[in-house]
């Protein structure tokens, strides 16, 4: 199997869990993770390795303010940190921001849809982060500085 079918495999069953449980198993987050620091391991050797960790620790980084404001859930966050394994640091970097828009862009439709319903909606953003992943990976990232 190519390694880049696990990764999508994944990832999108990653997104169908949020949807559906609006939860992400820990058990499929360190799958995600590990798979990718084995993946670069083995491509890359202890350059790949070391790359995915960095990659890892800069998502943590990053996200580890938003979640303690309640902004990302814990399984947000570890999705991300796999996916930077996988993907690497500058493309874990873009999955963060296209995440990010696509959260608030998804959050401001749910807000339309819903705007009479009483219960406290949430933004699923396991789809947006998975999304954004599934995107750099096949496509790459859209610009660089």
């Amino acid at each position: 199997m190519e390694a880049s079918a696990i990764f999508v495999g994944l990832v999108m069953l990653a997104a169908v869990l949020d949807v559906s449980w609006r939860k992400i198993p820990n058990p499929l987050n360190f799958s995600i993770l590990g798979s990718g620091l084995l993946i670069n391991t083995m491509a890359f050797g202890w350059e790949g390795l070391w790359t995915s960790l960095l990659a890892v620790a800069i998502t943590l980084a990053i996200l580890l303010f938003p979640f303690a404001l309640n902004v990302y859930r814990g399984g947000d966050v570890k999705l991300c940190m796999g996916m930077s394994a996988w993907l690497g640091i500058k493309q874990g970097l873009w999955v963060i921001g296209l995440g990010i828009i696509g959260g608030g862009v998804l959050g401001f439709l749910i807000l339309l849809l819903n705007k009479k319903s009483k219960k406290k909606n949430t933004v699923p953003m396991a789809v947006c982060f998975a999304g954004a992943g599934l995107w750099i990976q096949r496509f790459g990232i859209p610009f660089s500085f």
